[in-house]
């Protein structure tokens, strides 16, 4: 299970995922970052306990969508297997990126 809490301004949006991002949570995510206000989204992950595939391929999507509607959107604050299954996909880099 996913909990999505949104805070921050106009200038930064945070984006707290805690939970599962997973096939079953992949939607009610993609719906938080629609909904978050600001030119930037900062999804901070400490809280992440599970992402598989569907959650990377949502991390992924999340991103190039923000970019191309001129927003930025990066990952900030993450750690243990979520950071091992970020790393070892090769996505991990390019999502911390904050341009």
């Amino acid at each position: 299970m996913l909990s999505v809490e949104i805070s921050g301004d106009a200038a930064v949006t945070r984006v707290a995922l805690a939970g599962e991002l997973d096939l079953a949570s992949k939607a009610l995510f993609a719906q938080a970052v629609r909904e978050a206000p600001a030119e930037i989204v900062e999804l901070d992950l400490a809280a992440l306990t599970y992402c598989d595939s569907a959650g990377i391929g949502a991390l992924v999507a999340a991103q190039r969508l923000a970019r191309d509607d001129g927003r930025a959107l990066y990952v900030v604050n993450v750690r243990g297997m979520v950071q091992t299954v970020l790393q070892v996909s090769g996505v991990l880099t390019e999502l911390t990126q904050r341009a």
